[in-house]
């Protein structure tokens, strides 16, 4: 008789992990074939198939496919090899008695799991690059797509900057392919693809590096100019945009802006650059343009200009030998040299000691033009004496060395004054004092001063107009001389010279000094206009400009105004404050001052004061007045509109006429005087 064997199969799908799967066979007759289970090894990429007893039982073939699949994957003997991670697979198996001749081969079903496998990923390839953007795409791998969770994306770089200024970008996608954007031009980036797996394992990286494209750079930025007497030291810093593309940096310098000479063009790739072999004094345009491979940056231009140099001295000449005098000439022969010689000195003194009663004679003479004869006489000096005779030329860089000469004269006046100084000062006199002469040549009977109005050491605006004051020239015996009745902080210069029984001599050079400062006078023209407030602004902002001019006489330097509100407002607190304003005014003496701290509806009163540097007092005060606008009322709240009452009943018409209240405190508003209210009244039909 034939005996079947009725199996119940359990299924169990990923136990333990995923390493075994179970099949339970129970014989409901006489058995022909004792009861086996089936067994299996799980891994990544294989699926081994046993049964528990190896002495009864054998496995003679296996066969494996994907969970809803119809194509079997693989057919072995007792293992499914080449298989995909993270799958389910369908085990169709067949199992083999050793021990009974009959019952032949039995294939029972089973379903088991490919066990997890790092995920891998490859070939990264560029989708676009552009100067600000890169995207890149990469390849996935068939066989563990199932194990993927996702991507972590890294970028670094560019490698052209310090480590410091390197930017470190991730991101996770679960998209094969990455976009970057707002990179830099010219950048060498590193990005670095990981793969994440379910477990959250990640892969070993997969890296490319990518240079995104040139762009146009923007100017150089911060350029600073070092200026010397006949050289440039330039430095500026990389443009802001593009400037890893810049290949070198062109320099170009003009005289003029107008003059199509270029003086020098010059090319670097640093930051940096030393010029020289330029003319001192003289105001050059440089520009400076960043370029790249392909293109030209935008440009920037900016003046400087050289600094001074002391003029070059000449060879000095006599023209004429008197026996006290020696008419002398020089001429300006600079070169490479743009400064304006301001004042050429001669200068004879005696060569050797001896008793020669005049020593030395100097003197200035001003206002030449270069490449012009300085011509100078030069007396008084002892007669058939030698002297060293030179000149010197001053400009704006000092003096220049002496170019000296021996010279005779044939056979005289008293030299100036020394050491002419001022002694004391106020703000209406001015005393000064000097030595006498080195030589006198002769016996002193009096000194001429010169004492000269020069003009206000203040600020004097455009309008103003001042009378002329004559030069004042007195004599006296002494050696000090006191000036009084003069005008408070303004200039006046002082020459001095020595008379004998010769004659007059030389001037000394002027002194220039100015008296004290004192109280100034009450500032011009102040006036106050009101502004605001706007319906579009949020809250309160009403302001008022006040102007005013300063006075033609402040007698010093103005250090501030002073200025004084005074608020006031009925039922309301006082409202007063001070500000200190710095002096910022026109070439007309014009000021114009903003204030915002203002309240609705109040009075204001403006007191300004004139505050003068050293002077402790202050000027005596202008004043004005202006009102403050009223704020523009805020709409009614939920609260006030409940507030409002409407009774038709208590009009003496109530078919035709209502009433309506408002609540007393709608008035009441630091906002301003309530001039009226609006009331909208519409009609509502009845149904």
């Amino acid at each position: 008789m034939k005996k079947f064997t009725i199996c119940t199969i359990s299924i169990i799908l990923l136990i333990l992990f995923q390493k075994f799967g179970v099949i339970h066979c129970n014989s409901l007759d006489v058995p022909t074939m004792d009861d086996f289970v089936i067994l299996s090894h799980n891994y990544s990429e294989k699926i081994t198939f046993f049964v528990n007893d190896t002495e009864k039982y054998e496995i003679v073939g296996v066969k494996c496919k994907l969970m809803g699949e119809v194509t079997i994957d693989y057919h072995g003997k007792d293992t499914c090899y080449d298989l995909m991670p993270c799958n389910s697979y369908v085990a169709t198996v067949s199992v083999k008695s050793l021990i009974f001749e009959v019952g032949g081969i039995i294939e029972r079903t089973l379903y088991a799991s490919t066990e997890y496998s790092l995920p891998d990923i490859s070939n990264i390839t560029p989708t676009k690059i552009s100067a600000t953007e890169l995207g890149i795409y990469w390849n996935v791998s068939v066989k563990t797509k199932k194990c993927l969770e996702a991507y972590e994306i890294y970028l670094y770089g560019p490698f052209q900057r310090m480590e410091e200024k390197q930017i470190s970008y991730w991101n996770k996608t679960k998209e094969n392919e990455y976009a970057f954007e707002k990179l830099d031009p010219c950048g060498l980036y590193k990005i670095s693809v990981y793969a994440i797996s379910i477990n959250g394992s990640f892969s070993l990286p997969s890296e490319i590096m990518l240079r995104t494209l040139e762009a146009q750079p923007t100017p150089v930025r911060a350029v600073n100019i070092i200026s010397e007497t006949q050289a440039l030291n330039i430095s500026w810093s990389p443009s802001q945009f593009a400037d890893l593309c810049v290949i070198e940096y062109r320099l170009t310098g003009w005289i003029n802006k107008n003059s199509s000479s270029q003086r020098f063009d010059k090319q670097t790739n640093a930051t940096s650059i030393y010029i020289n072999g330029l003319y001192a004094c003289q105001l050059y345009n440089i520009q400076i343009i960043p370029t790249t491979g392909n293109t030209d940056g935008e440009p920037v231009i900016t003046e400087v200009e050289t600094e001074a140099k002391v003029a070059m001295a000449s060879n000095i000449q006599a023209l004429a030998q008197y026996p006290n005098a020696l008419e002398l000439s020089a001429v300006d022969s600079n070169f490479n040299n743009k400064c304006e010689t301001i004042i050429a000195r001669f200068l004879c003194e005696e060569s050797k000691p001896g008793n020669a009663t005049y020593k030395v004679a100097r003197q200035y003479v001003e206002g030449q033009v270069k490449g012009v004869t300085f011509k100078a006489f030069l007396a008084p000096l002892s007669p058939y004496t030698s002297y060293r005779c030179g000149i010197a030329l001053f400009n704006i860089a000092g003096w220049s060395p002496a170019e000296e000469t021996i010279l005779w004269t044939l056979p005289f006046n008293p030299n100036p004054p020394e050491h002419l100084t001022l002694k004391s000062s106020t703000n209406t006199s001015l005393q000064f004092e000097w030595n006498l002469p080195v030589n006198s040549n002769g016996n002193i009977k009096l000194y001429i001063s010169y004492f000269q109005h020069i003009g206000p050491k203040y600020f004097v605006s455009s309008k103003c107009s001042f009378v002329t004051v004559e030069a004042i020239s007195r004599e006296t015996a002494g050696l000090q001389q006191t000036f009084q009745n003069l005008l408070a902080y303004t200039s006046y210069s002082l020459q001095v010279a020595a008379q004998n029984e010769y004659g007059v001599g030389h001037y000394s050079r002027p002194l220039v000094v100015e008296t004290a400062p004192w109280i100034s006078e009450p500032l011009e023209n102040l006036n106050a206009a009101t502004f605001g407030p706007y319906p579009t602004e949020d809250q309160y902002q009403a302001h008022v400009v006040i102007t005013w001019t300063i006075p033609c006489i402040t007698n010093g330097e103005i250090q501030t105004f002073q200025l004084n509100i005074f608020g006031v407002r009925e039922g309301q607190s006082n409202h007063t404050y001070n500000r200190t304003i710095l002096p910022v005014y026109d070439s007309n003496g014009y000021v114009t001052y903003k204030e915002i701290n203002l309240k609705p509806d109040f009075d204001y009163f403006v007191e300004i004061t004139v505050n003068i540097e050293e002077v402790s007092k202050s000027s005596l005060p202008a004043s004005t007045s202006f009102k403050a606008p009223s704020a523009i009322p805020k709409k009614l709240d939920d609260l006030q509109i409940q507030k409002i009452e409407v009774d038709s009943f208590s009009s003496h018409n109530p078919t035709k006429t209502a009433a309506v209240k408002f609540p007393v405190d709608m008035l009441n508003t630091n906002l301003g005087s309530i001039i009226y209210m609006a009331l909208l009244v519409s009609e509502k039909p009845f149904f």
